[in-house]
């Protein structure tokens, strides 16, 4: 495990100047107030979820929730399940002067594939039990910041100049992965590539029967998606669409949906429940039912309530959307919908983090649901909460799944009974979904 001379060097760092420009300004800001606020975080964290008032009926519990900004606060009851996640002790994935692991996707229980900040993908066919990953050096010289892999035979990433790789082999080797292609050209505000912060892609052809752990599609599996989106760090975002998505640059269409609003454009994530539903999210969600129909065929539907950054989003199925992130009044919230097509008022604002949060409590930066009764979503320093009733928002945990963690962000990635998280520490963690 890490020294604590490494841990302390390591959270004092500043992020990593291959991130996002436009995100790592959000995380300074919600790290300053973490640092400003001091004593003062459990009164902010009480500003977003009240104390929980237990009734006199068991085996039930009883959760008001109040929200800045809401007229009513919510209350809701869940039942006590065996429903959960057993963690298993974290292993090290790539040695940790190799600048992080920044995203995992896990197609199968018995496939994981990684991504890091030095442009290399690592990959297991066993990741619940081995220390055993395959370096495949695909993108030197550049970050790669998002994976997807929606099937066992197919992987999309993104770094942070704008460019995409993909593999119809994700155990393969170097030359199994395209030559980058830059699909972006989108710049930051200080100048050079605003960056790619996110891709999706999906083989499902209707939300009727599609989740995000179990896509479906009406005929034999495709080789390639018939969809990829990906989202760029630029300050007024925007989704970069492709129908071809192996088809090179030419292929792939960026249509700016950022919001120019007061509430701010910012993008950070997106997923893909089918070709005919995608959600992306920053400051605000943004929902698409023709994500290849240009910028007019996205729908901005507001932000967290007293504002924020969405870090990352899951759609476990059609009726229902989580999101998660921070702001500068809050280290851990979440935004949640049972109607993802619907507007601001369809979502509801709740604290993930607890009130106080947990002692080592880092900005929340991943979430994964296994199905509609779980989600689960992991910090920067490797705590992790879950809610069994995500359409209520009402998280609990905190616990450390990696004590001692040097880590600075994390990434998360489920399927029915398994998940893994990754984190800038280069080191994975294994979790074994109970009750699934």
């Amino acid at each position: 495990m890490d020294t604590d001379l490494q841990q302390t060097a390591a959270r004092n760092t500043p992020l990593h100047k291959r991130r996002s420009p436009i995100l790592r300004g959000a995380r300074a800001l919600a790290l300053t107030g973490m640092l400003l606020a001091g004593a003062a975080l459990p009164t902010v964290a009480l500003a977003l979820k009240a104390p929980p008032t237990k009734t006199t009926t068991t085996p039930t519990k009883s959760t008001t929730t109040t929200v800045p900004g809401a007229t009513t606060p919510t209350t809701t009851t869940t039942s006590n399940t065996k429903v959960g996640i057993r963690w298993h002790k974290p292993i090290r994935i790539e040695r940790s002067n190799w600048g992080g692991l920044d995203s995992v996707a896990c197609p199968s229980v018995k496939l994981c594939v990684a991504v890091d900040q030095s442009g290399q993908v690592l990959w297991s066919k066993t990741p619940a039990g081995t220390r055993h990953w395959h370096l495949v050096k695909a993108d030197l010289g550049h970050s790669l910041t998002s994976i997807s892999c929606p099937t066992t035979t197919f992987c999309a990433a993104v770094d942070d100049s704008g460019r995409m790789i993909w593999t119809n082999t994700p155990t393969g080797g170097r030359r199994k992965w395209s030559k980058p292609a830059r699909i972006d050209t989108a710049e930051a505000p200080g100048g050079g590539p605003a960056g790619l912060t996110s891709i999706s892609c999906t083989i499902a052809t209707s939300t009727s029967v599609a989740t995000t752990t179990t896509p479906t599609t009406t005929g034999p599996t495709p080789t390639v998606p018939p969809l990829c989106v990906a989202t760029d760090g630029a300050p007024q975002g925007s989704v970069v669409v492709s129908t071809h998505p192996t088809g090179g640059r030419k292929a792939w269409v960026a249509a700016q949906i950022g919001s120019t609003s007061s509430l701010g454009g910012t993008l950070a994530s997106v997923t893909c429940l089918a070709t005919t539903f995608c959600l992306a999210a920053g400051s605000q969600h943004y929902y698409s039912t023709d994500p290849a129909g240009g910028a007019s065929a996205w729908h901005a539907s507001g932000g967290p309530t007293a504002g924020g950054l969405l870090a990352s989003v899951a759609c476990p199925a059609a009726t229902m959307c989580v999101a998660v992130g921070y702001g500068n009044s809050s280290i851990g919230l979440s935004d949640v919908t049972a109607k993802p097509t619907g507007g601001l008022t369809d979502w509801i604002t709740t604290a993930v983090t607890g009130t106080p949060p947990v002692i080592g409590a880092g900005l929340v930066d991943s979430v994964a649901c296994p199905s509609t009764g779980l989600c689960i979503a992991v910090d920067s320093f490797d705590h992790a909460y879950t809610t069994t009733t995500p359409q209520t928002g009402a998280w609990v945990g905190g616990a450390a799944i990696r004590k001692d963690s040097a880590a600075q962000w994390s990434s998360i990635s489920c399927q029915k009974t398994f998940c893994m998280v990754v984190d800038s520490a280069g080191v994975g963690t294994a979790g074994i979904v109970r009750g699934a």
